[in-house]
């Protein structure tokens, strides 16, 4: 494609885009949210090793930087702890969980047809950028390619300070060079994931928070306590909101239960099973999971051997559901700047789901 005809179709995206923007599906207020209350059971009612559970609770506590665990089985409350000052009211921040979150709400808006297909091209949305970039390969990238990292940009590492202080994370993202071709490669960068909570709030007319509070947040009786934004006013995709653990715990139960929660399908099942299928990796080894890969922003692999997929956050953040055991684990931990220091505690629960807490769900 040349620039004069990027230039042409970017006027052409932009009359559509307007069109559709005039004319949002979504309508309506957001009420409160009504808060949810688990129904509490004992592990040994539900057939889970009391003592091996107590343990990795210890073992938890004493990694120093665990905040609460909360452990969901067969659908009931079966036993939560928190550490350091918190309790079952504090909301913590969830990091990078917030993409799971944020995939529900992309899946709802395409099975709504507010954002047409998973294979929209992501410049239909911000066509005023197409300029910015001499690489021609950028205008292929779409809402699939965001979805499952693979727009082609580079990760974290070497691009999220350079985003993160710039006064335009969208056009700075979009400026990024393309170290792959898109769909080919699996890179994790946050900032794509912005992109898309921007496409949501475009796609919709609503704010990405309104939109998810009202087709998802207030459904599931769990409330977002706080959710950073950027500088261009769309709330951070992928990062910064804040959950209480037993409300993570929640939000895993409806994926655990192929979109449905109370008998109302939230989330489109085949875009549940769709979204915890390997789009890249399966063959790689991290702390305690194996076969690890990436879905629609979600994570998949095993632990102790159990098919699971967690959503997963900087510093130790988890919302871990294993279908085949009704086992929701979710954990909430202290954040830390540094990427080596988070690493070491993510890897550090993984390795106590695998000691204990997976184990004491097995049954006997």
């Amino acid at each position: 494609m040349t620039i004069k005809t990027a230039m042409q179709s970017a006027a052409l995206l932009s009359l559509m885009v307007t069109g559709c923007r005039n004319n949002p599906v979504t309508t309506g207020v957001f009420p409160t949210t009504t808060p949810f209350e688990w129904t509490v059971s004992t592990p040994a009612e539900q057939g889970m090793d009391e003592t091996l559970l107590e343990s990795g609770f210890d073992a938890a506590e004493v990694l120093g930087h665990v905040e609460a665990i909360v452990i969901i089985k067969n659908g009931f409350l079966v036993k939560e702890a928190y550490f350091h000052g918190t309790t079952r009211e504090t909301p913590h921040v969830v990091h990078s969980v917030s993409k799971s979150f944020l995939s529900a709400a992309a899946v709802i808006a395409i099975s709504r047809g507010e954002i047409p297909d998973i294979n929209t091209p992501v410049f239909d949305y911000f066509p005023q950028y197409a300029l910015q970039t001499m690489d021609e390969r950028k205008l292929s990238i779409t809402v699939k390619h965001l979805m499952t990292m693979q727009a082609g940009f580079a990760g974290d590492r070497d691009t999220y300070g350079i985003v993160y202080y710039s006064k335009d994370w969208i056009g700075t993202t979009l400026g990024l060079p393309l170290i792959a071709d898109p769909g080919t490669e699996f890179h994790y960068n946050t900032f794509e994931t912005h992109l898309l909570s921007a496409i949501i709030t475009e796609a919709t007319g609503f704010s990405t928070l309104d939109y998810m509070n009202n087709v998802l947040l207030y459904d599931l009786g769990i409330t977002c306590d706080h959710w950073q934004k950027g500088p261009g006013g769309y709330y951070f995709g992928g990062n910064n909101m804040y959950f209480t653990t037993r409300d993570m715990a929640r939000f895993g139960q409806l994926y655990l239960d192929n979109g449905s929660i109370d008998g109302r399908q939230l989330v489109p099942e085949a875009w549940v099973n769709a979204s915890l299928q390997y789009s890249s990796g399966g063959d790689r080894n991290w702390g305690a999971i194996t076969e690890m890969g990436y879905g629609y922003l979600w994570w998949l692999g095993k632990i102790a051997g159990r098919r699971m997929f967690t959503a997963l956050g900087h510093a130790g953040q988890f919302i871990t559901v294993f279908p085949d055991l009704d086992l929701i684990i979710a954990v909430s931990s202290t954040t830390t700047p540094g990427w080596d220091d988070a690493d070491r505690q993510e890897r550090a629960v993984t390795e106590v789901m695998a000691q204990y807490l997976v184990p004491a769900a097995e049954p006997s």
